[in-house]
């Protein structure tokens, strides 16, 4: 359920009688207080509360004579300025009179170390940043506290001192800083998040009251919604009588949660009916849209929902996904909730899309993609008394009009097989699909709930069905998740091995899933069988770096060199995917290492070169992959590596002893350096642009063939030009792609010139 922004029951401690502030601290108390012997967060306060009235010349226990007008802190975030004031020598009242009696305790029982570590304590908790004087550590009151209601050893003392470090006290401090103002509203928050009843009454008392009416936590939630959310049901009605204009419908300053909401979600019976009595208003919706009635319904409280209902909530509500009270029900499993609201006419097969704009008109923009009743989702999540109770009410059993779904087909993809086995014994179609076309047995296969498989096939699902769209069976599904039970079951029951575009065994194949493989070829797969785009089980398992299907495939008789429609071969497939494993092993059973695409757009080589593959590349010219392989738009492997920014390929292919520079020219055509040009420059980034830069060897350059007289070895010999080019030692790739050697040379015996 989408419970909005209302906060969850038990947010805040109920044990403590003051505040400690920092929420970081507060988390690092309770965590090491779960032993018997460490210290509880109760007499953490006590000794606070206690510290804080030593400090303030306080010597005088608060009772039920004190003057009504007296205001008790329960921070020294209210005034930290009594902070630096001297300690009185003693007190044997500084701490409240709950602690046990012990006459005969050691007054010498609080070690140094232990002073030391209780005061790290009290200064993180924001009590104090002054020191402590050896006199309060003797006070009778506080040797009573430490050795009674603390903890008999103080090892919890020293578990807790040291779990808080540094950083904790200080961030601590710099918070204390920066509210060390006087603020009577933050100590009613404050009092009010801790269920501090005497501080709220004395608060409310020594004011005129209405100061606090609109007082917020820091997360802007009003104090009634905070008590109400808390289940502290003496304050809320504290508040209620003590502050009679306050608002008990406020929702805070993130306008939000109602008091009534936050109660209802968190089960507060007593408090639902407290606020019901002032008239709060039961059908205000959260900013999600949902109401106090779904708050209730899907927390599962059939009473305060019974109340809701008394009290005039609307029963057919929706919040923003177009959920009533009893879809939220039904989602959650609440059979008594859900009869309660059937019992005041819940529509039993009303759709969650039925949202309504303000004039009531139904309204399309507000249509949740998946229009589901209480019934689909109860299915979804496979609550059977639930289901039952709703079909008992009329509940439709099949798919509802313009829904996408069924309750059979949800229920099987869940695994539901009692829920199943009931949608089937109320009369369900077995044979009816969801949006994506799959039936419920397809939805059982695909998610591998095989003995739902096998209830649905023992009730008569066809399990040769196929999808309109892509031919995908149930058994097609059951391969591609790698669910070989399920593929036995449907096998043994008349599945098709072979039917589908993709067959079983090219989705098995694709995700590796070799004992399945296996088993198909057992049972009869083709591995030769190809899909509308020529696509084969070889071709699947090399592309997604299966090697070891790849060589039961060829043990059964896969083709090697078998191309897709636009000539790729398995060995390609594996080569631009970077699989270094599988293109080694292809090539040790024959591949054709220099076979080209129909097209001639790509060869073995020129694939792994653009997919960046040094390792593969490498492999091939090994193997004799020819690199010099004119592509047809006039670009080679040095290019399409080069258009990839790989500069680790460049130098392979540049270094390679029959290097694509020693039988072409260096410069490619025109429209190969615009391209390049271009892929480059377009990307705006220098860096990978200087990536490009490579250390050019000069000794296999020969002359551009344009001018025979320019370029004839009388004219620039080899050597003129190995001396000439030393200088373009490292150059960008581009440079030497668009400017001829010949130009080359020429630039640098200017700048010779020059020079």
């Amino acid at each position: 359920m989408n419970n909005g922004s209302c906060h969850m029951k038990g947010n805040y401690s109920r044990t403590t009688t003051t505040s400690i502030p920092d929420q970081s601290l507060r988390t690092s108390l309770i965590r090491n207080t779960d032993h018997d012997t460490s210290l509880d967060l109760t007499d953490v306060s006590i000794l606070s509360v206690g510290l804080k009235r030593f400090q303030n010349h306080n010597h005088e226990m608060l009772t039920d004579d004190d003057d009504d007008n007296e205001v008790v802190e329960t921070s020294d975030d209210d005034d930290d300025d009594d902070d630096d004031e001297p300690f009185p020598s003693n007190s044997n009242n500084a701490l409240l009179n709950n602690t046990n009696n012990n006459d005969d305790m050691d007054l010498g029982l609080i070690d140094p170390d232990t002073q030391a570590k209780l005061a790290a304590i009290l200064e993180a908790t924001g009590i104090t940043n002054s020191p402590i004087p050896e006199d309060f550590w003797r006070d009778q009151q506080v040797v009573r506290l430490l050795t009674s209601s603390v903890t008999s050893n103080l090892n919890g003392l020293h578990e807790i001192a040291n779990a808080i470090s540094p950083s904790n006290i200080s961030g601590h401090q710099e918070k204390k800083c920066k509210s060390s103002n006087k603020d009577t509203s933050g100590s009613f928050v404050r009092a009010c998040m801790n269920n501090d009843i005497r501080t709220v009454e004395k608060l409310l008392q020594s004011t005129s009251g209405k100061e606090h009416l609109n007082d917020v936590n820091e997360d802007g939630d009003s104090v009634l919604a905070l008590a109400c959310s808390n289940g502290y049901t003496d304050l809320v009605r504290l508040l209620l009588t003590t502050l009679p204009d306050i608002d008990i419908n406020d929702r805070g300053s993130k306008q939000d949660c109602t008091p009534l909401m936050e109660a209802c979600n968190a089960g507060h019976y007593d408090i639902v009916e407290l606020l019901l009595k002032h008239n709060a208003n039961v059908n205000i919706q959260s900013t999600s849209g949902n109401t106090a009635l779904h708050y209730s319904a899907g927390g599962g409280y059939a009473d305060i929902v019974r109340l809701l209902l008394e009290h005039g909530a609307k029963v057919e509500e929706t919040n923003e996904n177009g959920h009533t009270p009893l879809m939220e029900a039904a989602s959650g499993g609440h059979v008594e909730v859900a009869r309660a609201l059937l019992d005041h006419g819940a529509g039993v097969n009303t759709l969650s899309n039925d949202s309504k704009d303000k004039s009531g008109n139904d309204s399309k923009q507000h249509k949740t993609d998946e229009m589901h009743t209480a019934l689909m989702e109860a299915c979804m999540d496979g609550h059977v008394q639930v289901a039952k109770l709703l079909l008992d009410h009329g509940a439709d059993v099949n798919m509802p009009p313009d829904s996408y779904e069924s309750p059979l087909t949800l229920s099987a993809c869940g695994g539901h097989i009692e829920l199943a086995s009931l949608l089937i014994e109320r009369g369900a179609n077995l044979e009816e699909v969801n949006d994506e076309g799959y039936t419920p047995l397809m939805e059982a296969s695909r998610e591998g709930h095989d003995d739902l498989v096998n209830l649905l096939v023992s009730q008569g699902a066809d399990v040769n069905r196929t999808t309109e769209d892509t031919q995908e069976t149930a058994l097609t599904l059951a391969c591609a998740g790698g669910f070989l039970d399920v593929a036995k079951i449907l096998l043994s029951n008349g599945g098709n091995v072979n039917l589908g575009q993709s067959t079983p065994l090219m989705e098995a194949s694709q995700e590796g899933h070799l004992e399945l493989v296996q088993y198909l070829i057992q049972n009869g797969a083709d591995v030769n069988q190809t899909t509308p785009a020529g696509e084969t089980a070889l071709a699947y398992a090399c592309e997604s770096g299966h090697t070891e299907v790849a060589e039961i495939l060829l043990n059964s008789g896969a083709h090697i060199d078998q191309a897709e429609n636009e000539g790729r071969t398995p060995l390609m497939k594996a080569a631009r995917a970077g699989h270094i494993c599988t293109v080694r092993y292809l090539i040790s059973k024959g591949a054709d290492v220099n076979r080209a695409t129909n097209s001639n757009d790509s060869t073995v080589l020129s694939l792994a070169c653009a997919g960046g593959h040094l390792d593969v590349a490498s492999l091939l010219l090994k193997h004799g992959s020819d690199p010099n392989h004119l592509l047809k738009d006039r670009s080679n492997c040095l290019i399409e590596a080069a258009k990839g920014g790989h500069t680790e390929i460049v130098k392979l292919l540049l270094e390679y002893p029959k290097s694509v520079a020693q039988r072409t020219p260096i410069v490619a055509p025109t429209s190969s350096i615009e391209t390049l040009n271009n892929d480059v420059k377009n990307e705006n980034d220098e860096e990978k642009e200087q990536s490009l830069t490579v250390t050019m060897p000069t000794s296999f350059l020969l002359p551009l063939s344009g001018d025979s007289k320019k370029s004839s070895p009388t004219t620039n010999s080899p050597i003129q030009l190995l001396q000439s080019l030393q200088k373009i030692v490292p150059r960008n790739i581009l440079d030497v792609l668009q400017t001829g050697v010949n130009e080359t040379v020429k630039l640098n015996s200017d700048n010779d010139a020059k020079g």
